[in-house]
């Protein structure tokens, strides 16, 4: 019983080698294509750092007019009793925006939102509008 346990050992460190030598076969010819495209592929990460940094003065002032609207909506609901529906769909938009901008910011996506794509037109929602 021994025997075949080590057996069994053996055919493990058999795979193992096999794997890693596989590995450093196909890790060797990936190493090639990386350096050639190194520059563009930090000039990228650059370029992508610029946006951020775009986007994040952007989310800044937009968290400026969402204070402004909420404020605006408040207001109306103390006069008109009920939401001013030109600030809520502003609001859903805004928040359409924020959280694009969260997904650029975290590289979930590459799309760059507006004002480099238009306002309020969205990959998640293009199907139909819950609000219409």
């Amino acid at each position: 019983m021994a025997k075949k346990a080590r057996g069994d050992k053996d055919s493990n460190n058999d795979d193992a080698e096999s794997a890693a030598t596989d590995g450093d076969i196909s890790g060797h010819s990936d190493v090639e294509p990386e350096k050639q495209s190194g520059s563009q592929g930090n000039r990228d990460i650059w370029y992508r750092g610029f946006f951020m940094l775009v986007f994040a003065i952007l989310f800044n002032f937009a968290q400026t007019l969402l204070v402004i609207a909420a404020i605006i909506q408040f207001i109306s609901l103390l006069i008109t009793k009920r939401p001013n529906q030109v600030v809520t769909d502003f609001g859903d938009q805004l928040s359409t925006w924020f959280q694009r901008v969260a997904k650029f910011q975290t590289t979930v996506t590459d799309e760059k939102p507006f004002p480099w794509s238009k306002w309020g037109d969205t990959p998640d929602t293009a199907g139909g509008e819950s609000n219409s």
